[in-house]
């Protein structure tokens, strides 16, 4: 009976992730370890022909300080070299963003021009949406020294990006603004450097440790 009506609304959702995963592990005279993973994960996030995906990683370690010209070296007393390539992914664009969806709004209509409440669609629906996936490639060394009283960790990195989850701009003569798609790839690649340090090691202990890191990021596709 008031002189403004409500907008009425209300909200309810769910959604489901269900993954698979599997991990072998091997080691050879423990100086060459390997591991190959391979992860199975399904989203109701996506199109109902889209919602699982495959994501295998590998990595190859090396402990050089395990083979024979570094045992008995009293300055490096541990070098590990490090190789590794994998793909992720990711579904982070909400709960019913691929569904045709439909929200409360109000209008003036009638002959009299009442505020009257109506519902109208929100969104277009994109049964293809499927993952956005990122392979990644990284390279990397750690270093300990003097008895472990210095260490040190180097990583290159390089991330490739490919099916952007993106909301592509639309001409508002369509009844939307924008819709969500996949589309577009994008690179990160980078070097990480880290290191700490025992300056005193007994009843009064001083450690120092300090690090820097670089990201140069490339927008290489985009329609």
């Amino acid at each position: 009976a008031g002189a403004y009506i409500a907008v009425p609304s209300s909200l309810n959702d769910s959604w489901d992730l269900l993954s698979y995963f599997a991990r072998l592990n091997y080691s050879y005279k423990n100086k060459y370890l390997f591991t190959v993973t391979g992860r199975v994960d399904g989203s109701s996030r996506f199109g109902a022909d889209n919602k699982w995906a495959f994501f295998p990683s590998g990595s190859f370690a090396w402990k050089i300080s395990q083979e024979d010209f570094l045992k008995e070296s009293k300055v490096i007393n541990s070098l590990k070299l490090r190789v590794s390539y994998g793909l992720s992914g990711n579904q982070e664009i909400g709960a019913l963003n691929s569904l045709q969806r439909i929200q409360t709004a109000s209008y003036l209509g009638g002959t009299d021009d009442a505020l009257v409440t109506g519902l109208a669609p929100v969104n277009i629906a994109n049964p293809d949406l499927k993952w956005e996936t990122t392979s990644q490639f990284n390279l990397g060394m750690d270093i300990g020294l003097l008895q472990g009283r210095l260490n040190f960790v180097l990583d290159y990195y390089r991330k490739n990006t490919s099916d952007l989850l993106v909301q592509i701009p639309l001409a508002a003569s369509s009844g939307f603004t924008s819709s969500l798609t996949n589309i577009g790839e994008m690179q990160n690649n980078g070097f990480e450097f880290s290191g700490n340090a025992a300056i005193i090691d007994n009843d009064f202990k001083w450690n120092i440790g300090f690090n820097i890191s670089t990201n140069k990021n490339e927008v290489s596709q985009l329609s």
